[in-house]
């Protein structure tokens, strides 16, 4: 008679018996994790991420819609200043550059003229050139207009020099003086202002 021992019972379930008890707790827990990243995709995320910009804050999706709005703005810009620009064959580009090259020499006498009126007198801003008006045609003129002060009753004299001065410019073939005269004001102060008229080469 052959020798058997009884089996003995396992403890552990298999585990096909374990799956319907752990599905519930398994939805569960998967439900409430989508839950929770949802809510801080939505709410915590973007709090969070908030940046400030000119005292406002700003998220994400804000400063992305600002970075559209401003590219597009942008692109519009460039478009506009494209229009404005010239051409090199365009006619109208060459005749600003003849413009520019007569406004350099004016730019030159301009200069000379301010270093002229400083280098008479010792006295800072004596002779104060306020416009230079310049008017072509057959023969250029260039118009001064200003006033001579801080000298006292010498402001005519002061401004006869000048005009002499003027004279002996090369680049001025004629000029017309000014009405010389002294004005007082009521402090006691005196001045010149003239008007002169230069015909340029």
């Amino acid at each position: 008679m052959p020798n058997t021992s009884p089996a003995i019972p396992s403890d552990e379930p298999a585990f096909a018996n374990l799956l319907p008890g752990l599905a519930m707790p398994i939805f569960v827990f998967a439900a409430v994790l989508v839950s929770l990243l949802s809510l801080s995709l939505s709410i915590v995320l973007p709090a969070l991420a908030q940046v400030e910009v000119n005292g406002e804050l700003r998220d994400v999706h804000s400063l992305r819609l600002t970075q559209e709005r401003m590219n597009a703005e942008l692109l519009h810009r460039e478009q506009e200043r494209d229009r404005g620009l010239l051409s090199v064959t365009d006619p109208a580009y060459d005749a600003l550059k003849l413009c520019r090259g007569d406004l350099l020499p004016l730019a030159a006498l301009r200069e000379q003229l301010r270093n002229l009126a400083a280098s008479l007198v010792s006295e800072q801003d004596t002779i104060a050139i306020g416009q230079y008006i310049f008017t072509p045609g057959v023969e250029d003129t260039l118009t001064l207009t200003g006033d001579v002060r801080n000298v006292g009753p010498r402001s005519m004299t002061v401004l006869a020099q000048f005009t002499e001065e003027l004279r002996r410019l090369p680049s001025v073939t004629a000029v017309k003086p000014p009405l010389f005269q002294r004005v007082e004001e009521s402090d006691g102060s005196m001045h010149s202002p003239f008007r002169i008229v230069l015909t340029l080469r």
